[in-house]
């Protein structure tokens, strides 16, 4: 499924996680092992709600609060459904700082997912890059991982990127993360989540460069504020590259 136009452009930024590489076996139980030694409780469902509450893009940001408002459920017998209670308090930065919070667990999250991270698996027809670049389409990632997170991807995808933005340059959806990449006159961003979407919004303003965005979906749907949508990122590529050659 492909829905809307693809246009030929000049650069084409990438997301990695759940766009090029299936990360469920890695980050996701990374998450949810830490979670449970440290006292609280995670599921795919509760990752999913966190995802599309927007705001947690580092999934090890996304780890502690989730143990947060799982302790805190836990203590107070709460029984309010997760994404509900995302809604009603603008994320989990209320509870940030409080008695339920474990402080900061990358450390831990990092040692657990450095055992898992050969568990990843390719999303991407990796021929279908290579053709891009050889047809002169300049391509850079803009992802959420760390530098060694991203190490560790592109041991097992192998691109050679014009260009990287990690969390430690800048945390989508701060569009700071996406507009350095945008030096050419037009630029596609492909990603999977809210974060990846809003950053492409707050850039395009920002920015003289042409910029469009894809969203990558696992079913069929409407995505409103994105250019176009593709199931898995395969058919977005193809039908960059015809443009490209048209």
């Amino acid at each position: 499924m492909l829905t809307g136009t693809v246009t030929a452009a000049e650069r084409l930024v990438l997301d990695i996680d759940q766009v090029l590489l299936d990360t469920h076996p890695s980050f996701y139980e990374t998450a949810k092992q830490v979670a449970r030694e440290f006292g609280g409780t995670l599921d795919d469902d509760g990752i999913s709600a966190f995802k599309q509450a927007g705001g947690f893009n580092d999934d090890w940001h996304l780890t502690r609060a989730a143990i947060t408002v799982s302790r805190w459920q836990q203590r107070t017998g709460d029984t309010t459904p997760l994404a509900q209670l995302l809604e009603a308090n603008a994320g989990v930065d209320p509870f940030i700082g409080r008695q339920d919070d474990p402080g900061d667990v990358s450390e831990r999250c990092m040692a657990v997912y450095r055992t898992l991270a050969h568990t990843e698996t390719l999303l991407v027809d990796l021929s279908l890059l290579h053709a891009l670049q050889s047809a002169g389409v300049s391509l850079c990632a803009c992802t959420g991982r760390n530098r060694e997170e991203m190490d560790l991807a592109n041991a097992r995808l192998g691109i050679q990127f014009d260009a990287v933005r990690t969390s430690e340059d800048a945390r989508k959806p701060d569009p700071a993360a996406l507009l350095p990449l945008l030096d050419v006159p037009r630029a596609w961003f492909i990603g999977d989540s809210i974060d990846d979407q809003n950053c492409a919004l707050a850039a395009q303003p920002l920015t003289e460069c042409q910029l469009s965005f894809a969203r990558v979906v696992t079913e069929a749907t409407e995505v409103p504020d994105a250019d176009v949508v593709t199931l898995g990122i395969n058919p977005f590529l193809r039908a960059l590259l015809e443009a490209t050659h048209a």
